[in-house]
């Protein structure tokens, strides 16, 4: 993980572009675009079958983060999920190549308009929180509080 230094000139947790390998399945995050920022447990999609899977059979939302093998116009669909949710299409630097606000369920084909290396999955209505439109460059920072999601160690 890249440190960087904050205003304040302590150590800024920002995970950096591209994203750095080794994420924890499921960590405390804070996505900011410029001064609209959201807080959230996380879980990165890095696997092939954790891409797969996605959201789908899942009984809620979920804040997924997929990190793709490669920058391409990657498709995804709703089948199988059983509510609305937000997808963000982001680039290898981090800006927002794409934004779908509130795709319904059982959606057959979302085609992002330029290519991206990554994509945020947020519940429905967490991307007009976040004011993000194409060219926004996203910041992710990794949270220390881990007991705030009910995220233990075992």
């Amino acid at each position: 993980m890249k440190k960087m230094k904050s205003k304040a000139g302590r150590p800024s947790r920002a995970l950096g572009w591209p994203l750095p390998a080794g994420l924890p399945p499921l960590f405390m995050a804070r996505i900011r675009n410029g001064p609209n920022s959201l807080s959230l447990s996380l879980e990165p999609a890095v696997t092939m079958s954790a891409r797969m899977r996605g959201l789908m059979f899942r009984q809620k939302p979920a804040s997924l983060l997929f990190a793709f093998d490669w920058t391409d116009r990657h498709s995804i669909h709703s089948f199988f999920v059983a509510f609305p949710f937000d997808a963000i299409y982001l680039d290898e630097r981090g800006a927002v190549a794409d934004v779908f606000s509130s795709v319904p369920p059982f959606t057959p084909l979302l085609i992002p308009r330029a290519p991206a290396r990554y994509l945020l999955e947020l519940a429905s209505g967490d991307a007009a929180k976040l004011g993000a439109r194409t060219g926004d460059r996203l910041e992710i920072y990794r949270s220390a509080e881990r007991r705030a999601a009910g995220i233990h160690r075992r």
